[in-house]
This record gives C-alpha cells, sequence and structure tokens, in this order.
C-alpha cells in the first residue's frame, strides 16, 4: 500500500526537480532485492539457489559521469538440497561509469569485493570461507531533486575453497530496487 502512494507520487517529487541542475557530491541509500547463489560447473549441470538480499550503500559522485561507491550486502541465507547452500555477505568498493539523460542515470559499475560466508561442497559438507574478489553492476536510477529510486543487478565473484582442486568460481548476484539520498 505504501509502495504505490510512493509511486503515484513520484511525479509530482519530478517536477521539483531541473534537468540541468548539479548531481555531484555524497550521497547514501538502501535497498532489497532478489538475491542468488549461482554454481557453475562443467561435469554438470548449472544451480541456483535464491533468497531475499538487503544492501546499504554510499558514494560520492565526482562529476556527472564518475563516482566512487561503497556496498554493503547481506545476500541472505540460500539453499537447494545440499547440492547448494549458501550464506554470503560481502563489503565492496566499486567506480561508477554514469550516463546522464535528463532526469534518469544509466550506470556501470566494477570494482573487489571482500566477502565471507558458507556454501555446501561437491560433497554436501558446509565449508566456511573468505576472500577479495570481482564485483560488477549495471542499473539505471530516476532522480527526483535530492532523491533517486534505482534498479540494479549486481554480481559478486565467490572463490570458495574447493579442497584438492583449488578454489570454485560461484557468484553471488543481487537484483534491487533501492532509495538514494544526495547530501
Amino acid at each position: 500500500m505504501k509502495l504505490r502512494w510512493f509511486l503515484l507520487l513520484l511525479p509530482v517529487c519530478a517536477g521539483v526537480a531541473h534537468a540541468n541542475e548539479p548531481v555531484t557530491g555524497a550521497y547514501a541509500g538502501v535497498g532489497f532485492g532478489r538475491a542468488t547463489v549461482h554454481r557453475a560447473r562443467f561435469t554438470r549441470s548449472d544451480i541456483e539457489a535464491h533468497d531475499t538480499g538487503l544492501k546499504v550503500f554510499g558514494g560520492y559522485r565526482v562529476f556527472e559521469g564518475m563516482a566512487f561507491e561503497a556496498t554493503y550486502i547481506d545476500y541472505g541465507k540460500s539453499a537447494k538440497d545440499t547440492r547448494l547452500a549458501g550464506e554470503v555477505d560481502a563489503f565492496s568498493v566499486a567506480i561508477v561509469g554514469l550516463i546522464r539523460l535528463r532526469q534518469w542515470d544509466l550506470f556501470g559499475k566494477a570494482g573487489m569485493g571482500a566477502w565471507e560466508g558458507t556454501t555446501a561442497d561437491r560433497n554436501g559438507r558446509e565449508v566456511n570461507d573468505d576472500d577479495i574478489d570481482p564485483v560488477l553492476g549495471l542499473g539505471a536510477q530516476y532522480r527526483a531533486g535530492r532523491f533517486a529510486l534505482r534498479a540494479e543487478a549486481e554480481a559478486q565473484q565467490t572463490s570458495f575453497a574447493a579442497g584438492e582442486h583449488g578454489r570454485d568460481g560461484d557468484w553471488v548476484s543481487l537484483i534491487s530496487l533501492s532509495a538514494n539520498l544526495r547530501f
């Protein structure tokens, strides 16, 4: 119910914003969405498990086309029988490239994330691990004055220890809806 009112009031807020208003400065936001733990293997099918993920982020938009951003994401606790289970938290820093289109921004980001979590190995045993791996993201946001609504897809590689075979190249991803405020 509250979301419906918010979406109805968003166009009214858009009238307050001007296309050539400055967009640089610090910002912070929160979001939620669908988190997925994804495991791909050469010898068998890909498997996925899902849960609700939450994120908190902050950044500084240096100029119209570039920002630096730090994000904390709780990917939730996902499980799919004994072949895949995951509980991952990650803190990442990224550089964000933006294309400004009047009230809209299209953006992509790339960086590194420090994660820690639990998963199941090939035999269904629990594996606890942490590492630093790449983060990628893509999205769009609608700006109304200092407020912005953002839709984004982002992925964190998780290289869990895989015993004698080195490290697995699993991914956790989050497709999210967020709100942020520029200071």
